[in-house]
């Protein structure tokens, strides 16, 4: 699926995030028959997979006019939590 999200992490303590996998540029090398990889050295680099939505981050100033003209957050949890 398609969508955007962050992940907010401190610089001192991104070394304990380890991912499985990797894809989409997220390494500066690797082979494929031997099992080697090594990882970008920027935290960010590192963690996004694949291509940036760039259509999403376009939408976010939209999508956060929308929230508010439905009267923020709290309406929108009071409505689908009275459903």
């Amino acid at each position: 699926p398609t969508g955007l999200g962050a992940l907010i992490v401190r610089n001192e303590v991104g070394h304990l995030l380890r991912k499985r996998y990797f894809g989409g540029g997220t390494v500066e090398a690797s082979v494929s028959d031997g099992g080697f990889w090594r990882e970008r050295q920027e935290l960010a680099e590192r963690l996004e997979d694949g291509t940036i939505s760039f259509l999403s981050i376009c939408a976010i100033r939209h999508g956060f006019q929308l929230l508010n003209g439905l009267g923020g957050i709290k309406a929108v949890h009071a409505h689908v939590t009275a459903l």
